[in-house]
C-alpha cells in the first residue's frame, strides 16, 4: 500500500492534515489493508475500527482503485461507524454483479481505506455512474470527506 501512502501524504501536504496526529493511524492501517489476513464483514454487527473486511474476493481485476476517506469532524464515532457500516455493505449488494469482484474495507477512528477491483475501468465507471448508486455514494458524503483516490 506504498502508493496510497504516498497518495494521502502528497494530497496533505501544505494543509492542517500534514501535522495531524492521526497520520501515524494513517501509515498503520494502510499497511493493513491488502493483508491477507481479513476478517469476514459480519452479517449484522457494525463493523470494528482496525479491522480489515474482506468483502468481496472473486479474483483480480483490469482496474483497481485505491480510496482513502477521512471521518467528517461534526461526525461522532458512533454515527461514523454506523454509517460506514451500512456504505460498505450497500457498495457490495449495488456492485457486485456490475463489475466489482475484489474489495477490501478497513474503518479507523478517524478514516476509510478501500481497495477494490474490477473487471474494467469502463465497468466501474458505468457501476458508479448508474442512477441506483448515487444515493449511496451521496450518504456517504454526510460522514466522509475524500483524502485521496488512485487508480491503476
Amino acid at each position: 500500500m506504498t502508493a496510497l501512502l504516498l497518495l494521502a501524504l502528497s494530497l496533505s501536504s501544505g494543509n492542517s492534515f500534514a501535522n495531524d496526529p492521526s497520520l501515524a493511524e494513517l501509515k498503520a492501517f494502510a499497511a493493513r489493508l491488502d493483508d491477507t489476513r481479513a476478517d469476514s464483514l459480519p452479517r449484522q454487527d457494525p463493523v470494528k475500527l482496525g479491522h480489515t473486511y474482506s468483502v468481496i474476493e472473486d479474483g483480480q481485476g483490469l482496474y483497481t482503485t485505491i480510496y482513502v476517506g477521512k471521518r467528517r469532524p461534526d461526525v461522532d464515532i458512533r454515527s461514523f461507524v454506523y454509517g460506514m457500516t451500512k456504505h460498505i455493505r450497500d457498495i457490495a449488494a449495488l456492485f457486485s454483479d456490475r463489475g466489482l469482484i475484489y474489495y477490501r474495507a478497513s474503518v479507523t477512528g478517524e478514516f476509510e481505506f478501500a481497495l477494490q477491483s474490477w473487471t474494467t475501468r469502463a465497468a466501474a465507471e458505468a457501476a458508479f455512474a448508474d442512477a441506483r448508486a448515487q444515493p449511496t455514494l451521496r450518504e456517504a458524503g454526510q460522514f466522509l470527506e475524500n483524502l485521496a483516490f488512485e487508480e491503476r
